[in-house]
């Protein structure tokens, strides 16, 4: 894994469930995209390469969503690892990571 910004890595994620993204600290998350919204669903980031641990961020979408509903976390560097835990039928993010 590089940790330069010329080499952007994306993870597709759809439906609910837990995604390790990186599992070696040095990742930065670069975006979440919302490609397919799904009204009050979650996107918990952890600075983790588990769902537990340190919270990065967690992202509560309105009940009221448009679609695409992009969400930008610049340089955000993990000390651990990377995991999202996503709850929401239906929804579709992808991450942009480098």
């Amino acid at each position: 894994m590089s940790t330069d910004p010329g080499d952007v890595h994306y993870t597709h994620i759809s439906g609910s469930g837990t995604t390790v993204v990186v599992s070696q600290a040095g990742a930065r998350l670069r975006r979440i995209s919302v490609n397919t919204p799904i009204a009050s669903a979650t996107i918990t980031v952890y600075d983790n390469t588990a769902g537990s641990g340190t919270v990065a961020a967690l992202i509560t979408l309105p009940s009221t969503v448009s679609n695409p509903f992009g969400l930008d976390m610049w340089d955000m560097t993990m000390n651990t690892g990377l995991t999202l835990v996503v709850v929401g039928v239906g929804i579709d993010i992808t991450v942009v990571w480098f």
